[in-house]
């Protein structure tokens, strides 16, 4: 439990440091309404946050089919690839159609 303490703790204060970047949502995969509210707690708010949670902040965005083209990618075009997709997913719910 100590090592998802402590992903926690550091997936947050990463999410809460670079709030205001809008590619820090995409590249987080975390709402922008989270990382408003991130922005607003303090050090000490966000570390018993992750010492509270019983389970990781973050999750796995990428499906078996997807996360095997990137491990198989040597030219990085199943990565830009990815990014693309997530990108374009992120703005069809942002825009309310997902």
């Amino acid at each position: 439990m100590k090592d998802v303490v402590s992903l926690n703790r550091g997936f947050l204060h990463l999410a809460r440091t670079h709030a205001d970047d809008p590619l820090t949502s995409l590249a987080m995969g975390i709402p922008e309404e989270t990382l408003k509210l991130l922005k607003g707690l303090t050090h000490e708010q966000v570390d018993v946050l992750a010492e509270t949670l019983p389970l990781s902040v973050y999750t796995m965005r990428l499906n078996p089919s997807q996360l095997g083209l990137v491990a198989k990618d040597t030219r990085g075009t199943a990565s830009r690839f990815m990014v693309s997709t997530l990108a374009a997913n992120s703005k069809r719910e942002v825009g309310g159609v997902a």
